[in-house]
């Protein structure tokens, strides 16, 4: 399999779905394989997001965002089906 070199991580996916939606197709994959710098990785093999901070392209604006910053934990922040709402720390 071609891994390109100046790519600190590099994911083997399967495409197991696609969709057209607005003249856009659009994938659904597995991760079939991870491979990638050691330290970007966490201590269970994870990829550490914010030590990667990768850049996506939102569709339709055509813009590019940086991630990597946790904004809060979502079992904190709200329960999962209930009423309660807690603002993020």
């Amino acid at each position: 399999m071609p891994v390109i070199k100046q790519s600190p991580l590099v994911m083997e996916c399967e495409v197991v779905d696609t969709y057209e939606i607005d003249g856009f197709k659009n994938y659904v994959c597995t991760i079939l394989n991870t491979y990638g710098e050691e330290n970007l990785f966490d201590e269970k093999g994870k990829p550490d997001y914010a030590k990667l901070k990768p850049v996506l392209l939102e569709m339709p604006t055509y813009k590019y965002l940086r991630t990597g910053d946790v904004i809060g934990d979502c079992v904190k922040i709200g329960k999962a089906y209930g009423t309660e709402i807690l603002k993020p720390d």
